[in-house]
């Protein structure tokens, strides 16, 4: 079902998927890899991989702390410019790897 939603004809729908997904994610990274190895060879996009992967640096147990020290203006915008360049960051991925075929 995963793959349906991150396969090459997910549209707009796999990229939120990937963004709330990588931002609900938490414990190591290396235990994410089998998971997204497996979501890869059933067909997924590499652009939703690493867009997951970026968002893993969105820290919801450490907003908190986040908006004590520097205010929620600044919470708010960094969390936001992070999941556009997320986007943005997924997008590159998937033109290096396309150029590489």
């Amino acid at each position: 079902m995963l793959v349906k939603w991150l396969g090459k004809e997910s549209g707009i729908k796999g990229w939120l998927i990937a963004i709330i997904g990588g931002i609900l994610s938490s414990g190591p990274i290396y235990m994410w890899y089998p998971l997204l190895s497996q979501i890869k060879k059933q067909g997924g996009r590499d652009g939703l991989i690493a867009t997951f992967l970026y968002n893993r640096a969105v820290k919801i147990p450490l907003m908190p702390l986040l908006i004590y020290y520097f205010g929620w203006i600044y919470a708010i915008v960094l969390t936001f410019v992070m999941i556009i360049f997320s986007v943005f960051q997924g997008l590159i991925v998937e033109k290096i790897v396309e150029v590489k075929k």
